[in-house]
């Protein structure tokens, strides 16, 4: 399932930061995300440092394009998925990453127009937080559902980008790479993290429970027995099927 979100002021899952984020040289981020409008600024994320305003954010602007904003060290990377590539009212595959001299997005699999983007050294500062669906004073909320929110100390490939878009977890990709994954399924408040680094996600007003992109579940590799599984304090999810749509 994913949380809904109905632009409320005060709605976002946060997190702490990933400690493979600050200065990183080679860091992915995804979310599966439906939006409902592009005419008003709302956020799919956001990590803002103490400076303030040095940040990794991705958000819909009111223009209709979906702005990506990640700064470095060398200085304030900004790539824009046109309002042509942008549809509103379905859901989305969203990808960015870094390999310390490229910013790349994919959209549903393919490297957007505007991708790459020259960009150089490392991801700025340590967020203090990380917010999915807002931004740092809660202001500027999303307005659609977001699930399957993942990070990787890793720089991923294009190929990686279509294995996603076509409905595998990302708790399937690069799992000893994974910084944080929260497939926000609105059963758990916190939201559980399967990675081993316990970032579970703070909800804060109210999400609602609704469906999920068409996206596999997972069983996190690190459960390898019977007896693992009652003492480790995480779910065990049940595989289905790839690209299986789930009820409204």
């Amino acid at each position: 399932m994913s949380r809904e979100f109905t632009q409320t002021n005060g709605q976002f899952i946060s997190h702490g930061n990933p400690s493979g984020h600050s200065g990183a040289t080679a860091y992915s981020i995804y979310i599966d995300f439906f939006a409902n409008v592009n005419n008003i600024a709302h956020y799919l994320y956001q990590g803002e440092d103490a400076s303030p305003f040095a940040v990794t954010q991705a958000f819909v602007q009111s223009n209709g394009t979906l702005r990506t904003r990640w700064d470095t060290s060398g200085g304030n990377n900004i790539l824009d998925i046109t309002a042509a590539e942008l549809q509103i009212g379905q859901w989305h595959s969203y990808l960015c990453t870094y390999d310390g001299s490229n910013l790349r997005v994919y959209l549903d699999g393919a490297e957007v127009t505007n991708s790459p983007l020259a960009a150089t050294g490392g991801l700025d500062n340590t967020p203090d937080t990380f917010r999915v669906g807002n931004v740092s004073n809660g202001t500027l909320p999303f307005d659609g559902k977001l699930c399957e929110y993942c990070h990787w100390a890793a720089t991923l490939t294009a190929n990686e980008a279509v294995t996603l878009a076509n409905g595998i977890s990302p708790g399937d990709i690069r799992p000893t790479d994974i910084e944080i994954y929260l497939p926000i399924e609105g059963n758990d408040s916190p939201e559980l993290d399967y990675s081993p680094n316990g970032l579970s996600g703070t909800v804060n007003g109210t999400l609602v429970k609704a469906n999920h992109s068409p996206k596999e579940l997972w069983t996190p590799g690190w459960i390898t027995s019977e007896i693992e599984l009652v003492t480790t304090p995480v779910r065990r999810r049940v595989r289905m099927p790839v690209g299986r749509m789930m009820a409204m």
